[in-house]
């Protein structure tokens, strides 16, 4: 009798237990400021965002472009930030060329692909390379601050290794197949972007070398998975000693570095990048919409990006984050949302895994560090007509060197803007 009175006594306690919450201490928010979440237009996205206490949004354009013009977004955006309780983190990605998310108002500038300019800055000197790289990284932070965006998922520091299966190779978003040439230009884009904002070193250890595309698959071994060349963490390196704010790790699988998918590797993200090569600042994840992450959990690739089974993302994002991932990109896909779900399923966990909650502790404490510093860079004002014609200088000098079709090769729309 007193053994089911203990019993119950216990089984009443533990039932009011605030979910979430570990020895009195609240996970909930702390989970929440660990994600990026899709940004949407409207007031119902606002509430959703003060309520959930989510970290940031990133931008795409299939939201971000519905706006009349650019001012009414920015207003928006800053209305968003109005709202949320804590600061938050407006990311996008604003590489050029095929990625950026702007490109449709007439009021920002085109960037050309990375290809296109890294050939430009080939035919300069070192030393001038360098300052047309700043330049260049000065106008995609100064437009990106205008618009209210706080972070920028880019520039790409992978090396072409002309695998045309690629999206690094396939879509021109490499600076140059020679790792020094990439490391001065990424370095020095980097540091003209951080005047303004965040800047991210993308993809670590390096994506160039792998031989698909892996929004929609995964090699599995080390039968159809390269080893990993080290010359690919060159780019990274220099950024890192140049202290670049954020790093963001691709979901690649190089055996010859760890069997285990990168996103859930503690030997490339935490013995690798953390201790080895005593980065700092924030790690972030790729997309966890794409299909790699589902191959490397054990289930179909279009199975996990359509969101059909939300306690392997969970699972998914558990792992990262116990590898050593910081902040999470969690977008919308296939079935919407998945950001709540992948919330309670770590809220579980914590409650058994202590490795877990050290690590959302140490990710959570290096956010606010982070969000502290963001009203720290600078303000800016759109300067179309000026950025154009910098472009446009550039395509004159290609065009000294290069035919037409030779340039196309490089950005096969670069002609529609200039």
């Amino acid at each position: 009798m007193k053994f089911i009175l203990l019993l119950f006594i216990s089984l009443n306690s533990f039932s009011k237990q605030p979910f979430c919450s570990v020895n009195g201490q609240s996970y909930k928010d702390k989970i929440s400021q660990m994600f990026i979440v899709t940004y949407k237009r409207g007031e119902e996205f606002k509430k959703y965002i003060k309520r959930e206490k989510f970290g940031g949004i990133i931008g795409f354009s299939h939201d971000l472009t519905k706006y009349k013009n650019i001012r009414n977004l920015k207003q928006e955006l800053i209305s968003l930030q109005h709202h949320a309780e804590t600061p938050l983190f407006m990311t996008i990605d604003q590489e050029g060329g095929l990625v950026q998310r702007l490109k449709k108002y007439k009021e920002m500038t085109y960037v050309p692909t990375a290809k296109f300019i890294g050939k430009f800055l080939d035919l300069q000197s070192l030393d001038n390379a360098k300052i047309h790289a700043r330049k260049i990284g000065e106008i995609m932070g100064s437009e990106l601050r205008y618009v209210g965006f706080n972070w920028n998922f880019g520039p790409v520091l992978d090396l072409d290794h002309n695998e045309k299966k690629n999206p690094i190779s396939k879509y021109q978003r490499a600076y140059s197949s020679i790792a020094y040439r990439v490391s001065e230009y990424g370095t020095n884009i980097i540091e003209g972007m951080e005047k303004y904002v965040f800047a991210t070193a993308k993809h670590f250890p390096g994506q160039g070398l792998t031989k698909i595309d892996n929004h929609y698959k995964s090699c599995l071994n080390s039968g159809t998975c390269p080893n990993f060349e080290m010359e690919d963490l060159k780019p990274f390196e220099k950024a890192i000693n140049s202290n670049v704010s954020t790093v963001m790790i691709g979901h690649m699988i190089y055996p010859n570095l760890d069997k285990k998918l990168s996103t859930f590797s503690d030997k490339i993200i935490t013995q690798l990048l953390r201790k080895k090569m005593k980065f700092k600042g924030l790690i972030v994840s790729d997309d966890f919409t794409m299909g790699v992450l589902g191959v490397a959990s054990g289930i179909k690739a279009k199975v996990f990006r359509m969101g059909t089974v939300p306690n392997i993302i969970g699972l998914a994002a558990s792992n990262s984050i116990k590898a050593g991932m910081n902040v999470l990109v969690l977008s919308e896909f296939g079935k919407g949302r998945r950001e709540v779900y992948v919330r309670n399923y770590l809220c579980n966990a914590i409650t058994y895994d202590k490795t877990l909650r050290n690590r959302i502790d140490e990710s959570y404490s290096l956010i606010k560090e982070y969000k502290s510093k963001m009203n720290k860079t600078g303000i800016s004002s759109l300067n179309k007509l000026q950025n154009a014609a910098y472009f446009k200088s550039m395509l004159k000098a290609l065009e000294r060197k290069f035919s037409r079709q030779q340039i196309q090769k490089l950005d096969k729309k670069i002609y529609r803007y200039y």
